[in-house]
């Protein structure tokens, strides 16, 4: 069969309402826009209640799962069966909606913040004989309240990767967490917004200022305190551009710290970064075993931070996610956390203009290359229409 013109190309999308922000909603949106200006039409589905406001500004209709009819079984989600025959219903509901004429591709996203809609996404597809593209970008087994829900979880997700067309996969390591054959799993970076300065930042002689952007999790305290004090030793500060909690303040206070409140949008505080910040920080903790999920999740931001243009570290065990990639690559500026010796050698070169232009040089091709929004987007929509 051959593939329609981009012009009558259409996608429905199953999962979270895509927002703007940082978490998975986030990177769907930015896919969707790019899609639509390719012009796909695009259409939604999603839980009630979430805000829709981004979808309403582009023009996306946004509809609900139908509701159940009255001989259905209750719903139990915590009991496999239940949610099996549940999902059977509402997908064959969609499918017979007068409503749901049948998409060239069917989106949807494993999140820990939903689940439900990317099972309910398989069935139609399967019922539609459409391709089914799944994003995964959370490993949710990492946050289970036991290993019998971690098990569940783990056999669900598979479930529902192996039922898709093509999974892509923030990283390498979350991939292999399902027994799945290769074929249906993919590495795809997040896609950034791709936001570039109007001019590249340059080396400017005043204080070194390293800036970490986000709010830390307590098991991330010790390391980043930490560093605070290494850096200080080189006569730079560590700026942790996060709103204030009680929390950072009492990390503030124990450590030389300089807590920045982020700017009114994201656009101003990326600039707010190319103007004040000599470089940039990527942190997770000491060790796998202080912070799980490290050894999976990628620092999806910091996709983002690469393209101000600035140098950036990122300090992680060396058997995490982000470890084994900057191995992979020969990432000069990764840093293992109980060693700090090349650390302190890499903020003295910040100070030096032809040091600092070196660093910078690194995110840069990063920028230009894999973690290009443009590069990113072919590969997601290749992906879309393969059988």
């Amino acid at each position: 069969m051959s593939e329609p013109s981009p012009a009558t190309r259409s996608l429905l999308y199953l999962g979270p309402t895509p927002t703007e922000g940082t978490a998975s909603q986030a990177i769907i949106l930015r896919h969707l826009k790019r899609l639509a200006a390719e012009g796909w039409r695009i259409e939604i589905i999603a839980e009630p209640g979430q805000d829709q406001s981004a979808c309403d500004a582009a023009g996306w209709p946004v509809r609900g799962l139908p509701k159940p009819r009255w001989w259905w079984p209750g719903f139990r989600p915590k009991i496999e069966w239940s949610r099996r025959l549940h999902t059977r219903l509402l997908a064959r509901a969609l499918a017979e909606a007068p409503e749901t004429a049948s998409p060239d591709a069917i989106l949807s996203c494993l999140s820990v913040a939903d689940d439900l809609l990317a099972e309910i996404a398989a069935r139609l597809a399967k019922r539609l004989g459409r391709p089914m593209t799944l994003l995964v970008h959370d490993e949710a087994t990492a946050f289970a309240k036991d290993e019998n829900h971690r098990v569940k979880l783990r056999a669900r997700y598979a479930w529902t990767i192996r039922n898709s067309r093509r999974s892509w996969f923030l990283s390498l390591e979350s991939a292999r967490t399902y027994a799945v054959p290769e074929r249906h799993r993919r590495i795809l970076p997040p896609i950034p917004e791709g936001w570039r300065p109007e001019r590249p930042p340059v080396w400017v002689d005043r204080p070194v200022r390293i800036y970490y952007v986000g709010t830390p999790l307590p098991e991330q305290f010790r390391l980043i305190g930490r560093l605070a004090g290494i850096f200080h030793e080189q006569g730079a500060r560590l700026v942790v551009m996060a709103k204030r909690t009680s929390a950072l303040d009492r990390l503030v206070k124990d450590h030389p710290i300089d807590l920045q409140e982020p700017p009114g949008s994201r656009e101003d505080a990326l600039r707010h970064l190319v103007a004040s910040a000599s470089a940039l920080l990527v942190a997770h903790a000491d060790s796998i075993a202080e912070m799980p999920r490290s050894a999976t999740n990628f620092p999806t931001e910091w996709v983002e931070y690469c393209h101000l243009g600035l140098p950036c570290a990122i300090v992680a065990p060396l058997d995490s996610a982000v470890g084994h990639w900057a191995r992979a690559r020969s990432y000069v500026d990764f840093f293992v956390p109980l060693d700090p010796r090349p650390l302190t050698a890499w903020v003295r070169e910040l100070a030096d203009s032809q040091s600092w232009d070196r660093h910078a040089a690194v995110t840069r091709l990063l920028a230009a290359g894999e973690f290009s929004p443009e590069v990113i987007q072919a590969e997601f929509v290749k992906g879309l229409l393969r059988r």
